[in-house]
């Protein structure tokens, strides 16, 4: 709130990035996975997510998702589940493997780097996993390869891109001191990343499944669509499910 503190006025300029329509592209991914054929799938139209703890930018998230999954398909159902922290990843395994035991074919990490445990999880249980923060495949390809290949992808909020433009903003002289400023999903700031197994798996394995996602990513770098924010909405949904281990 710059009019509460007008002296950083003079020199600060606020960064944030709206996790919800991110999310709204891993939500869509995610039901287009469950409704398809790919040989890890189930016949359950229910996806899950794992979150680190219940504040505003872990609701966002989880809004998002539901929203993007609902977007494909109001029937999907969405399992749900919080680890109470960011560090313990085998909690976060244990309630992913619990979803995965109740329908889920593909649940979404959002629990910074207890997400691996998500991951873990999908190897054991051959399903799928998306991670977030970072390429979450990428790491695991150095340090637990086997695992790798159920992680399909991870949703990351490129904030070096978005601290080098505000740098070159500074530089150029065009930067607004006492902004806040907040990236949607049409800043090209936010991604779902297309690593080496969503390629495979989706890309190169599943063109006409990746043909309906790029569609939505289309319509969201458009800013035809527009997600959901705060926690208002949790609960509202007669086929949104909570699940604690």
């Amino acid at each position: 709130d710059f009019d509460s503190y007008p002296e950083i006025k003079k020199n600060v300029s606020s960064y944030l990035c709206k996790q919800n329509t991110l999310a709204f592209a891993a939500g869509a991914l995610g039901a287009l996975m469950t409704e398809s054929d790919l040989p890890l799938a189930n016949a359950d139209k229910t996806i899950g997510f794992v979150g680190g703890g219940m504040i505003t930018a872990i609701d966002d998230f989880l809004i998002g998702y539901i929203q993007g999954a609902h977007y494909i398909d109001p029937e999907v159902k969405v399992l749900y589940s919080y680890v109470g922290n960011w560090e313990d990843s085998g909690k976060a395994h244990d309630l992913a493997h619990d979803q995965y035991v109740n329908g889920a074919d593909v649940s979404f990490g959002v629990c910074a780097p207890a997400s691996f445990g998500v991951c873990q999880a999908a190897y054991e249980d051959q399903r799928y996993a998306f991670g977030v923060d970072t390429d979450h495949s990428g790491q695991l390809a150095i340090s637990h390869p086997e695992q790798a290949e159920y992680t399909v992808s991870s949703a990351v909020k490129q904030f070096g891109y978005a601290i080098y433009d505000g740098l070159k903003s500074i530089y150029d002289g065009t930067i607004v001191w006492g902004s806040n400023n907040s990236f949607d999903f049409d800043s090209g700031y936010l991604e779902m990343i297309e690593t080496d197994v969503f390629v495979k798996t989706i890309k190169e394995g599943k063109p006409e499944l990746y043909a309906k996602y790029e569609e939505v990513v289309n319509d969201l770098l458009a800013g035809k669509i527009s997600a959901f924010t705060g926690n208002s909405a949790i609960g509202k949904s007669s086929i949104l499910n909570r699940i604690d281990s």
